[in-house]
């Protein structure tokens, strides 16, 4: 196809692509302002992160029933050893503060399945069952439990049936997961609301249960944080696990993907960048509109290696006889024997004055 403008298109067009050719320097010579502000940019949203009111909790005692669990420098917890095809996470804390409600974001790490949730093929996981006891020390020093009664639970994101709510019903059939038809390659999140405003005296701790009795084996958390929160007012909007995980991580240990999304969060963040770019698209949709109504004349292509073409014995495909050349007939005025014998030449032939 070829494009066949007229001049006042060409003009419009001419006059657009510098409007665009400009428009993009801007957007590029502000893009390098923003990268000498993007360390200080990341400083303000780590201590922005750190002063909502999820808080870490005092993390006394972490154990699964079968795998080894340990706690990170980031205060994240990590699962290792062999992976069972059960198990149970306990998880021993002191909240920061009263707790209305406890938050469990389950994260990406490198010794997960091709850095996803799990260690399962897929890096997906299924937790049956999420429970909170208040742990009171009793005469033996043993702490006597007592179960939290949880309201709600909400989610980033939910597989299908397989919803957060389900961890509630202590049925080990049901659970929550996260597939989203490849391998899981981004952090989730889930929010669990306490039926009422808990608060522990000193002596007693509260105790996390994570089960993993699905039928779909193997299907244990690998790497995952727990927050507390004495606010009555939260809510999912404001988490975003892929930007709080990257965020959280040491710069040194961020991976090539990672950066580059927090650069991309710390652009879009800055007005002046997005009115550039809302300008750059305006121009170009305005360009496509000018393509879009030039006329298109369809054309034919001659093949730089012509295909050696046959005589056919009673025209069969698959008896051929000896090979032929493109020429006019030999009765009529021939063509110059410097001018290559296609298409072309064969039209000027056809309207020459000889």
């Amino acid at each position: 196809m070829i494009s066949t403008p007229d001049k006042e298109q060409s003009n419009q067009l001419e006059q657009l692509n510098n409007e665009i050719s400009i428009t993009k320097k801007q957007l590029q010579a502000r893009s390098e302002e923003l990268e000498k502000e993007f360390s200080s940019w990341l400083d303000t949203r780590l201590q922005t992160l750190k002063d909502s009111h999820w808080k870490l909790p005092e993390i006394k005692r972490v154990e699964a029933h079968r795998q080894k669990l340990k706690i990170e420098n980031d205060q994240t917890i990590l699962a290792s050893g062999e992976n069972p095809a059960n198990d149970t996470y306990e998880i021993e804390l002191v909240p920061a503060g009263n707790l209305v409600a406890i938050r469990l974001d389950v994260l990406q790490h490198d010794s997960m399945t091709k850095n996803s949730l799990s260690r399962a093929d897929s890096g997906n996981f299924v937790l049956t069952a999420f429970e909170l006891y208040r742990l009171t020390p009793n005469a033996n020093g043993k702490g006597e439990r007592s179960r939290v009664p949880i309201a709600n639970a909400r989610a980033t994101f939910e597989q299908g049936e397989l919803k957060i709510k389900t961890t509630l019903d202590d049925n080990s059939r049901t659970g929550w997961a996260v597939y989203e038809g490849r391998i899981v390659d981004r952090p989730h999140a889930a929010i669990f609301t306490l039926q009422e405003p808990l608060s522990l005296r000193p002596e007693e701790h509260l105790l996390v249960v994570l089960k993993h009795e699905s039928e779909h084996v193997r299907h244990n958390i690998g790497h995952f944080r727990i927050t507390t929160s004495s606010d009555t007012g939260t809510t999912l909007d404001a988490i975003d696990p892929v930007f709080e995980a990257a965020l959280l991580k040491e710069p040194s240990t961020r991976s090539k993907e990672e950066n580059a999304m927090l650069a991309a969060r710390h652009r879009q963040s800055d007005t002046a960048y997005t009115t550039i770019e809302q300008a750059i698209k305006t121009l170009e949709d305005k360009r496509k509109q000018v393509e879009n109504a030039i006329p298109k004349v369809m054309v034919m292509a001659d093949r730089p290696n012509p295909r050696e073409t046959f005589l056919l014995t009673r025209g069969l495909y698959n008896q051929p006889a000896g090979p032929v050349s493109a020429d006019v007939p030999a009765s009529l005025p021939p063509i110059a024997p410097d001018i290559a014998r296609d298409r072309l030449a064969m039209a000027r032939w056809l309207v020459s004055n000889q």
